[in-house]
């Protein structure tokens, strides 16, 4: 309850059984705690008001959910986490938003490439299909201002869990303002 709205980021609002499900990213570093999790709340209409199914436990641990939902119905979760740098992980879900399976590593930012200009950091994924392919954009280097270096790269699958090193693009598709061309 003591986070306030700068600590709240990366919202994904998606629709499932009836219900408008919204998950964001609280970072909050408060004198008395710190939470970096990630929350999903839910509410039958799209003006809410939006209230967390289980309040027990956090949704996910750590930052930037999304939620894809393929053609054939079927969701898949995707969520960085700080295992080594910023890593994209991804695992299937069930209709109700819970999770089916175990969580499958997707792939960090790699040395000595345009992703870690200067921090290993991939971050913000958000999945598409096009053409029976599959497609995630996401974020390298970091996002502060003074360093200038955060750009959009992309990694094509041909599985919603099967994003790896190897489907990157070897070159960012936005690149960063700062960059001479």
């Amino acid at each position: 309850t003591g986070a306030k709205n700068n600590m709240i980021h990366s919202n994904d609002l998606s629709y499932s059984n009836g219900l408008f499900h919204l998950l964001f990213s609280a970072n909050y570093w408060g004198d008395d705690r710190h939470i970096v999790h990630c929350v999903h709340a839910v509410s039958p209409t799209i003006e809410g008001p939006f209230r967390e199914p289980r309040t027990d436990q956090w949704f996910e641990n750590r930052i930037d959910p999304q939620v894809f939902r393929d053609e054939d119905g079927r969701l898949y979760f995707y969520v960085v986490k700080f295992t080594d740098g910023n890593v994209i992980w991804a695992r299937e879900m069930n209709q109700d938003f819970s999770f089916a399976g175990e969580p499958v590593e997707q792939f960090s930012s790699q040395k000595g490439t345009w992703e870690t200009i200067n921090e290993r950091v991939a971050e913000g994924p958000f999945v598409i299909k096009y053409r029976g392919r599959y497609y995630m954009m996401y974020n390298a280097n970091h996002t502060d201002p003074s360093y200038g270096s955060y750009q959009l790269g992309v990694c094509e699958a041909d599985n919603p869990l099967h994003f790896n090193t190897g489907g990157k693009y070897s070159h960012p598709v936005v690149r960063a303002n700062t960059d001479s061309y």
